[in-house]
């Protein structure tokens, strides 16, 4: 996978992923959430390499033949799939959130420049 397509499915800026990268910045929980919700990978082996790549997997290779499992994998799926939606929706709101500061800095700005 190329670093756009990574950071495409994370639906984070190209310029984000290069910073974290190169050190410049360190990316936030939300983030981490992010990345291992979307590829499915286990916190504990993403931020200190302990433990398998993927608990789901690990968890389902356990030999669990209950009627309830299946049940209870897709409602789980649907968690993860709503979680990414918030996040992303979270995104976009930080991101409004910040353009309308910078829009209100702006405005301030302007307006201590017309009064006398």
């Amino acid at each position: 996978m190329t670093q756009s397509e990574f950071a495409t499915r994370l639906r984070t800026p190209l310029t984000t992923l290069g910073r974290y990268e190169r050190g410049t910045n360190m990316p936030d929980l939300e983030f981490i959430i992010n990345v291992c919700s979307v590829f499915d990978i286990s916190p504990g082996w993403l931020l200190f390499g302990r433990g398998a790549m993927r608990e789901r997997h690990k968890e389902l290779s356990s030999g669990c033949d209950c009627r309830q499992c299946p049940l209870l994998l897709k409602d789980l799926d649907e968690e993860r799939a709503e979680r990414r939606e918030l996040s992303a929706e979270n995104r976009q709101l930080y991101a409004e959130n910040r353009r309308l500061l910078q829009e209100n800095g702006r405005l301030r700005e302007e307006l201590a420049r017309l009064r006398p």
